[in-house]
């Protein structure tokens, strides 16, 4: 339908110095060069778009075919941009449904990327509604993937302006497939208004983003900081300030510590350690680290017991640990360690004692010279559910809701009523209903209640609520109903479920470390059919990225993951020829790779293995990867769980 060649710019090409997501004072296209859309300006005509009418919804089917009422035309009167744009039009009438498209082929090296999607927009006529963060626009961008016949979602995918005096630029991102290179972009009318509108358009650009070198400053984050000894921990009196907090400046931790009691407590005995946030470890390669109190100094120290007050220095104890050190009576005096002790510098010894300090330490994954995360999974995870029809419940039973008005990631199953969580993050569930006889919903996660999202007092009646959870990739949401009742189904929706990925994991920069290590197996009968292989145990998990009750990793960033793994078997086979197998699998590119099998060298007898595997995957972000166990030839096994030696999994990304 559309022209599907890409436009290489060069120096007689005119430059285009909007700040944008393709960077600043750049060749239009992006600094690469590149730009999937031949026909960005209509500066001749409108070849390679057409219009279309799908099914009149919030979202398109395929941006084709139809018999449209929209018009897209190419404009020469004021036009945004040198001689000509385009002018897409809406008649006085609902139009939901109808809008315009352009076909586009992206090079092979583009799969599996996140690429940009941005134009330049103005009202020229009539009543257009702009979008908000709980309203829809008019007109709302999405990408279709023509190899797999599915729709995929643009980030952010509103337009947010309805001017028609100032000029605006919609920027928007959207994730490839990995096996498909046939792409169709869509502008789809969203709404039901039946108001008439025009909209200019101009300066189509699709392709890969810029590379952005910066160091990342993060926001100041408060934590809890409990003082530690190398023996025993001192005992606070009564605690008046007690504030910490870090932030990340780039490769390094920067860390501020107030703290003051107004009651004597209690020394405990040795050196004090004032330990770092939850989750980060010193980077042992850039600063010394060897357990010796006055090593890696980083920072600097004041502490105030009842008249007295001394400076000193912040050091690494150890990877986990910062300790104090302060000078006796000058800068020039012998360092004493801060804690129990003749100094009085411990909490035992004065009511008014305070430690105040700020240390910066350097921090194992982190880069100060990192890559802006342009490759994160920026897809919108959203979906609005209802019953159809009235649907009676028994008690404490699934609400298995029949209708699936939107679901981005496909996660709902209707058959069943859950919905399988596709990113980790924190996600809103909300839901709205009308009972018969009364009742109340609640929300269960992996089996286990979570509470309740609301309740109807007496039959009838209208309530909804909502409740926000912790959730990580793979696990299994339902709602759920206390009571014997019927649930009142109609449309529009009077009884619905909606699930909102409220905010993501941190997106991971592109040059950040990415890893999980987790160890003892969960023990489980091994079949002749493969089962995912769960380990209980973390020892560190930088993004959240593993599900210890599932066993599968979901992928926070797209790229090369080396993944290892190791497990103990123990097998009874039926013949010489029964074996143990362990196999690698990666959902990107539907592999499932058989990394070991083993035998127990031609007889019969029960024997007991390891097995272990070391293989490297393309990863999609949100694609996922597992391990799996089963046997051949074998009345039976099982899979060994344990400590280290008895099972570990080990991915980390590694391009």
């Amino acid at each position: 339908m559309g022209l599907t060649k890409k436009v290489n710019f060069n120096a007689n090409v005119k430059q285009n110095t909007d700040s944008d997501i393709f960077g600043t004072s750049q060749v239009a296209g992006s600094s690469s060069g590149i730009n999937y859309v031949a026909n960005p300006s209509a500066l001749t005509n409108t070849s390679g778009w057409a219009t279309y009418q799908n099914t009149a919804q919030l979202q398109p089917v395929n941006g084709t075919g139809g018999s449209p009422v929209v018009s897209f035309v190419r404009n020469t009167t004021n036009p945004l941009r040198d001689g000509a744009d385009f002018l897409f039009s809406k008649p006085a009438s609902n139009a939901q449904g109808n809008g315009v498209s352009y076909d586009f082929t992206i090079d092979s090296a583009d799969r599996s990327q996140l690429l940009a999607f941005q134009f330049d927009y103005l009202v020229n006529s009539g009543s257009f509604n702009a979008g908000n963060a709980s309203t829809d626009s008019d007109v709302e961008m999405w990408i279709y993937d023509k190899t797999n016949n599915i729709l995929i979602p643009v980030t952010p995918y509103k337009l947010d302006s309805n001017s028609s005096v100032n000029p605006s630029v919609f920027s928007g991102v959207f994730q490839t497939n990995p096996n498909s290179t046939s792409y169709r972009l869509i502008l789809h009318v969203a709404t039901t208004n039946a108001s008439a509108w025009a909209l200019q358009l101009t300066n189509f650009i699709v392709g890969p983003q810029t590379v952005l070198y910066a160091p990342s400053v993060s926001d100041w984050v408060p934590y809890n900081l409990v003082i530690g000894a190398t023996t025993t921990p001192p005992i606070p009196g009564t605690i008046a300030v007690n504030m910490a907090s870090w932030r990340r400046v780039g490769d390094s931790m920067e860390i501020l510590y107030t703290f003051q009691q107004s009651s004597v407590g209690s020394d405990g005995s040795g050196s004090y350690l004032f330990p770092l946030p939850p989750g980060y470890s010193i980077d042992t390669s850039k600063i010394e680290v060897n357990n010796g109190i006055f090593q890696g100094v980083n920072g600097s120290v004041e502490v105030v017991s009842g008249g007295t007050s001394w400076v000193g220095i912040v050091t690494t104890y150890d990877t986990q640990n910062l300790a104090l050190a302060i000078y006796n009576a000058t800068i020039n005096s012998n360092l004493t360690a801060v804690g129990s002790g003749a100094t009085g510098s411990g909490l035992g010894h004065n009511s008014n004692t305070s430690y105040s300090f700020h240390a910066k330490v350097p921090i194992q994954g982190w880069s100060s010279n990192t890559v802006t995360g342009n490759d994160a999974d920026a897809r919108v995870v959203s979906a609005r559910l209802g019953l159809s029809s009235n649907y009676a419940t028994g008690s404490n039973t699934v609400i298995k809701f029949d209708t699936i008005d939107f679901d981005t990631h496909s996660a709902y199953n209707p058959s069943t009523g859950i919905y399988t969580i596709p990113v980790s993050g924190k996600y809103k569930f909300a839901a709205t209903g009308i009972a018969s006889l009364g009742g109340s919903t609640y929300v269960v996660q992996n089996g286990t209640n979570k509470g309740f999202l609301f309740t109807v007092p007496a039959a009838n009646q209208i309530h909804a609520g909502s409740l926000t959870l912790n959730c990580l990739a793979g696990d299994q949401i339902s709602v759920f109903s206390d009571s014997s009742t019927t649930w009142t189904g109609q449309t529009p929706f009077q009884t619905q479920w909606s699930i909102d990925l409220d905010s993501g994991p941190a997106l991971p920069l592109a040059t950040e470390f990415v890893g999980i290590f987790y160890y003892q197996a969960v023990s489980f009968a091994l079949s002749g059919s493969p089962q995912n292989i769960t380990f209980s145990v973390k020892s560190y998990d930088t993004h959240g990225a593993y599900n210890p009750s599932t066993g599968v990793f979901t992928a926070p960033v797209s790229g090369k993951y080396r993944l290892k793994s190791k497990v103990n078997v123990q097998v009874t086979p039926t013949s010489i020829t029964g074996a143990a197998i362990l196999s690698m699998n990666n959902s990107t590119d539907g592999l499932s790779v058989r990394v070991d099998i083993e035998d127990h060298k031609q007889t019969s007898s029960t024997f007991s293995r390891s097995l272990q595997g070391d293989i490297t995957f393309n990863a999609l972000a949100g694609g996922t990867m597992t391990v799996s166990a089963d046997v051949s030839g074998a009345s039976g096994g099982t899979l060994l769980g344990g400590g280290g030696d008895d099972g570990y999994i080990c991915i980390e990304k590694v391009d």
